[in-house]
């Protein structure tokens, strides 16, 4: 009867905390428990190659940034050219650490197909 006491405790102390992380938190559980527990991305994509498409504007261009941030080598491609010239500008002003070679342009216009 004891270990059924313990499984049952285990199980309402488990949906209290769940419930508790629902109430105190503005996303769903994974990415709330990613935000507070996860690897910091500093440490993760340091280092790394990383190649985005769409890179030239929106959310590539904010992905771009912030893995030049975190110091990742990245290739960035898009069919604007001019833009992701921009882009890469951009990402390594701003870190300093990052060389010309580590953020490459790779314009891909594939209109004569």
């Amino acid at each position: 009867m004891d270990f059924f006491y313990l499984l049952g405790l285990i199980l309402v102390l488990t949906l209290v905390s769940f419930t508790v992380l629902l109430l105190i938190n503005d996303s769903d559980i994974g990415t709330f428990l990613a935000e507070r527990f996860g690897k910091d991305p500093g440490t993760v994509f340091k280092g790394k190659v990383v190649w985005l498409t769409g890179a030239s504007s929106g959310i590539g261009e904010s992905i771009a940034t912030e893995l030049a941030k975190c110091g990742a080598k990245i290739i960035l491609s898009a069919r604007r050219k001019e833009e992701l010239e921009r882009v890469r500008s951009n990402c390594l002003k701003i870190n300093p650490l990052l060389r010309e070679k580590d953020v490459l342009v790779l314009p891909l216009d594939m209109v004569d197909l």
